[in-house]
């Protein structure tokens, strides 16, 4: 669904170098993250650039929220 989904632009995110020099606080500041997100987001950032790299892609969307939140939201919707 669109409203789980973000669009994600290479050129409008800092490098993963950059983030890592970032305090796990700064992260959640900046990036508006879920303190279990903050710590995770250098690994994702690296995954999703080498992936738009690899597919000579300007832009991917990604998840919004986490699978377990995805698949909960999925089964509320069905039973709503």
């Amino acid at each position: 669904s669109a409203q789980i989904l973000l669009k994600f632009k290479q050129e409008k995110f800092p490098n993963s170098a950059e983030l890592e020099k970032m305090t796990l606080e700064a992260r959640e500041d900046v990036f508006q993250l879920k303190p279990d997100r903050a710590d995770v987001i250098v690994p994702a950032l690296e995954i999703y650039t080498n992936v738009m790299r690899w597919a000579d892609a300007a832009e991917i969307y990604v998840p919004k929220i986490g699978l377990a939140d995805g698949l909960v939201k999925h089964l509320w919707d069905e039973v709503k």
